[in-house]
Parts: structure tokens; C-alpha cells; sequence
């Protein structure tokens, strides 16, 4: 590595989380915005756990081009059995199957992005491959790799190679039961 890798928190929640972040941001002229308590209240009933909270109390109105860009708005969540995926969908899972899954975002091929309710974690349903895939085992991964993500689009490398990148993010993220391949080509490959 030609230096060493930095990002500005490793877990929501940590003691500064919000004020690292929100320098971070700062730092490459993105704006943090939160939401309104009132918004932040109706989270509770899509069963969103304590970090997908927190962060949108915080950052959820942020708006960039680069920086969790396929994030949904809190007034954009909705059910995924009620969604425009629910009738594909229904053919290969069961109905109160995906009753679990809130969308939260969409991926560059047009798969829904969703939160699994019942585990906090975050899913994917494709046609290519056809299936349900985990792309992260918690909204903090998530938020993670879009950090690193972030900073490679605004040309703040710190790594030499692939390998290392690759190496790092398994010091920081759970990728256990992870395609790494899939996840990369569906969020960040066009």
C-alpha cells in the first residue's frame, strides 16, 4: 500500500461516527443532511434495525451523485411483496417470504436492493443469476464499502492494487457467504 488506507468511521454507533462522517463528507463538498424526527419514527414500521436508523437520522436526506447514491429516500422505502417486483418475484418465492424484504435501493441493472428484516441483512433478487443473493451482512458493511467506493470516485486511493483494496475490506467487513463478484458487478459495474 502506498499509504495508509483511512476511513472516516469503522461502525455507526461508534463515540463520533456522525461528526467523522459528516467531516469526511465535507471534505469532497457533500452536504449531510438527516431526517426529520417525525421520518425517523416511521422507520420503526419497516422493522429497520439500529444502524439503518441511525444512519438515515443522519445522513438519510444527503444527496450525491457518488455517495450512497442507490440508497433510497425515506419516503421511497416500500414492502417488497407489494412492489412492482412482487408478481416476477412470486413465481420463484413465496409470498411471506418476501413480506421480510423492505427495498432500500435499487442496483444498476434495475434489481431491487432490499433489507431483510427478520436478519438486518442486505439481499439482492436477479434474474442473471436467478436467485436471492446477500450482498452485505449489515447496513454498516454496506455503508462501509460505499465509503471506499466513494473515495475511489473522487480519486482518494489508498491502494496500489486490487489485491490490497481486497485485503483491507476483509480487515473491516463480513463477507462471509458472499459472492464478491456479483455484489460488485450488480452496485458498482455498470
Amino acid at each position: 500500500m502506498s499509504k495508509k488506507p483511512i476511513l472516516p468511521i469503522a461502525a455507526i454507533g461508534e463515540i463520533n461516527w456522525v461528526d467523522n462522517l459528516k467531516s469526511f463528507l465535507s471534505t469532497y463538498e457533500v452536504v449531510a443532511k438527516g431526517i426529520p424526527l417525525q421520518n425517523e419514527v416511521s422507520l420503526i414500521s419497516f422493522g429497520f434495525g439500529d444502524q439503518i436508523r441511525s444512519y438515515y437520522k443522519h445522513f438519510g436526506a444527503t444527496e450525491s451523485a457518488e455517495f450512497m447514491y442507490y440508497l433510497k429516500r425515506y419516503n421511497e422505502l416500500e414492502w417488497l411483496h407489494t412492489s412492482r417486483y412482487s408478481k416476477t418475484l412470486t413465481e420463484y418465492f413465496p409470498l411471506d417470504e418476501l413480506s421480510n424484504f423492505v427495498i432500500i435501493g435499487e442496483s444498476l441493472h434495475e434489481d431491487p436492493i432490499c433489507l431483510n428484516i427478520q436478519n438486518q441483512r442486505i439481499y439482492t433478487f436477479t434474474k442473471k443469476p436467478s436467485g436471492m443473493h446477500i450482498l452485505f451482512n449489515s447496513f454498516n458493511d454496506y455503508l462501509l464499502i460505499e465509503l471506499m467506493n466513494f473515495k475511489k470516485q473522487v480519486c482518494a486511493f489508498d491502494f496500489d492494487n486490487r489485491e490490497q483494496e481486497r485485503a483491507y475490506l476483509n480487515t473491516i467487513v463480513n463477507d462471509k457467504g458472499i459472492d464478491q463478484k456479483l455484489r460488485h458487478n450488480k452496485l458498482y459495474q455498470g
